[in-house]
């Protein structure tokens, strides 16, 4: 895509997915290397009314997006710094709701969720142990479109809402423990718990830790497609 490598923001890029096709089963990946994830469930494909793609998840089938591990190994972190986004619409919190998480709780790999008390929150894991970063319980509130990311940066992590560093926060982080497991948007890794509820758009990650002036600025930069 002309000029995509020469925005800032794209520089590190290891997944961004725009939900372009606008029908399928599959949604492709524009950072490199490529990715397609596979659609599970009946996640709708839905068109805003500016014209922007986005996907709705109904929790009670549950829909998902999910990569096999075989083909996600650059998302394997471990020591590394790394940076996790989307834009969310969540239209029930009756439970946990899963953004992206490769790994498994208490065991491997890291996990990033809005809490079913309005929390959002990152978690990295051990063999038998986990550390948290978090915000305070309230900060996503339903039918209200949001940007969340988390930067992991050596032993803490910030999280940001709307560009916006809301961490109350954080463990002291102990690096992920390599994790062979699928890549998952929107579910847990046993394709059935904490499924995600409403509608995400622009799912990405980064193998960097961008700083609190890029995520002002991508929020910046696409606030308008969502009536900021």
């Amino acid at each position: 895509m002309p000029g995509y490598d020469n925005l800032a923001i794209n520089h590190g890029l290891l997944l961004d997915l725009p939900f372009m096709e606008g029908s399928g089963v599959i949604t492709h990946d524009f950072a490199k290397p490529i990715h397609e994830l596979t659609l599970h469930g009946t996640p709708a494909w839905t068109q805003l009314a500016n014209g922007l793609m986005v996907l709705d998840f109904n929790h009670l089938t549950p829909d998902y997006l999910d990569c096999p591990a075989a083909d996600t190994a650059d998302l394997n972190f471990t020591s590394e710094y790394f940076n996790l986004a989307a834009w969310v619409c969540i239209d029930d919190l009756t439970d946990h709701r899963e953004i992206i998480i490769r790994g498994l709780v208490g065991v491997d790999g890291w996990r990033f969720i809005v809490g079913m008390d309005g929390s959002i929150s990152f978690e990295v894991s051990q063999g038998g142990a986990s550390q948290l970063a978090w915000s305070s319980i309230g900060e996503v509130i339903l039918n209200t479109w949001y940007l969340v990311s988390v930067s992991r940066n050596g032993t803490i992590a910030t999280i940001y809402k709307n560009g916006i560093d809301v961490t109350e926060g954080c463990d002291t982080l102990i690096n992920p423990l390599t994790s062979a497991r699928d890549l998952n948007i929107g579910i847990y890794d046993d394709k059935i718990s904490t499924p995600f509820a409403g509608m995400m758009s622009r799912p990405r990650i980064w193998g960097r830790c961008l700083t609190a002036r890029d995520m002002m600025n991508w929020f910046q930069l696409t606030r308008h497609w969502f009536g900021l």
